[in-house]
């Protein structure tokens, strides 16, 4: 097997993000399958462009990115260190960068944060992190990559087990993270081993949990900043040029220590104006309860959406158009729908912010709340799902008032922010 693509300059991108480059022959093989093409209609940060409309690119976008940046990453490696990695190293490091979001489905990360575990328990979700249950659509991109190369015609002779087994340790960037459903068994999919904690580098470059610099990072920085309208300084081809390989792991030279606090400073502006924007998660917990009416329709036979992350035929066809258009056959989901396409949305009482996590409760059950994380900080969003013109909730004296201010009271350092009533 050839360690080199000979012809792997064919089709050229051009990328509003990183400019023109090409990508290798094989990571073409795998983006035109229809697997990977359902990324097109997957939208990169979610329900953000109903508050920033120009946030319509996709995860498709923004994977292409990510394959560039790996590629040029391994090709700097190269120059500076020479044989360390291969041909081949750097040929693995673009389809992992391709595919580290293969996994994801409608809504981006809202399905993996409060969907699934919504379907999975059953009850109506609390704020809550990802990690407190099994699935994660990283584990969803390996499985899902394993699928291409089976039932592509070819592609299993070109990508071989061992190989595919460093694609996935290069998504997952560690054992750590590796989920143990892949680690586990008498043949586990994905095994670490001594000599790879030698060159750890190779695996930080995708998905690096060590430091959180990584290309999956210098990409949706760059892309998410643009198409929201956000300002980033960051330059991640100039952080590139600034690394290094020191005991095993990825660093940088001291000189690029304002370039990595810009990286920090753009991350902090985009959860704070956009990904957690109070609107944005007003949004999303009305998709959530949207979806709740739609659990038992069928995505393939015998699999309804409620369980449908753990059938990958049916966890496919989990665009955002194909659930829109399932809601829209629902008619208590297509009210909720209809109030998000009229702006007509749930009603913003007040937030809370704390320095430690407040696990609300209210008697009225037209109360619902999210969570946003910002640096050292928890900020609670308290939201009432009634029409505002309905709502005898709204005024300062009522019972929903008087629980939040004495749940809040009980927590050191938390403030109320309320929101002028109706």
């Amino acid at each position: 097997m050839s360690d080199v693509d000979a012809h792997d300059e064919n089709i050229m991108i051009h990328d509003t993000i990183h400019g023109s480059y090409y990508l290798p022959d094989l990571a073409w093989e795998i983006i035109d399958t229809p697997i990977f093409q359902r990324l097109r209609q997957i939208k990169q940060t979610g329900n953000t462009h109903y508050v920033y409309p120009g946030a319509e690119h996709t995860r498709f976008q923004h994977s292409l990115g990510v394959a560039h940046l790996s590629r040029e990453f391994g090709r700097a490696i190269k120059l500076k260190y020479g044989t360390l990695i291969s041909d081949r190293e750097i040929l693995l490091l673009c389809i992992a960068g391709l595919c580290h979001d293969l996994g994801h489905c409608a809504f981006s990360h809202l399905y993996d944060s409060l969907i699934i575990p919504m379907f999975t328990t059953d009850i109506q979700p609390a704020p809550a992190p990802a990690s407190a249950y099994s699935f994660c659509h990283e584990e969803a991109s390996y499985r899902l990559l394993s699928k291409i190369i089976q039932e592509t015609e070819g592609l299993s002779d070109k990508i071989e087990q061992d190989e595919l087994e460093t694609i996935g340790k290069m998504i997952f960037g560690s054992a750590e993270k590796t989920p143990p459903s892949l680690r586990a068994g008498d043949t586990p999919c994905i095994k670490w081993t001594p000599s790879d904690e030698g060159r750890m580098w190779l695996y930080e470059i995708v998905s690096n949990s060590r430091t959180g610099i990584d290309v999956d990072k210098f990409d949706y920085l760059k892309r998410d900043c643009h198409y929201s309208g956000v300002q980033c300084t960051f330059d991640p081809q100039r952080l590139m040029a600034f690394f290094k390989i020191e005991a095993g792991h990825i660093t940088f030279r001291n000189k690029s220590k304002e370039i990595i606090r810009s990286m920090w400073v753009s991350r902090d502006d985009l959860h704070r104006r956009v990904y957690q924007h109070r609107v944005v998660k007003c949004i999303d917990l009305m998709t959530v309860e949207m979806l709740k009416h739609c659990a038992d329709m069928e995505i393939i036979k015998g699999t309804p959406l409620k369980t449908a992350h753990l059938n990958l035929d049916a966890y496919c066809l989990l665009t955002d158009y194909r659930v829109q258009f399932m809601a829209e056959q629902v008619p208590a989901a297509k009210q909720i729908l209809d109030r998000i396409q009229r702006r007509d949305l749930w009603k913003n009482l007040g937030s809370v912010e704390s320095p430690h996590a407040i696990e609300f409760r209210f008697s009225q059950p037209n109360i619902k709340v999210a969570l946003a994380t910002l640096q050292e900080s928890y900020i609670y969003y308290i939201y009432d799902m009634n029409h505002a013109s309905e709502s005898e909730l709204s005024c300062p004296t009522s019972v929903v008032y008087r629980e939040l201010i004495q749940q809040t009271q009980a927590v050191t350092g938390a403030t109320i922010t309320l929101r002028e009533a109706y």
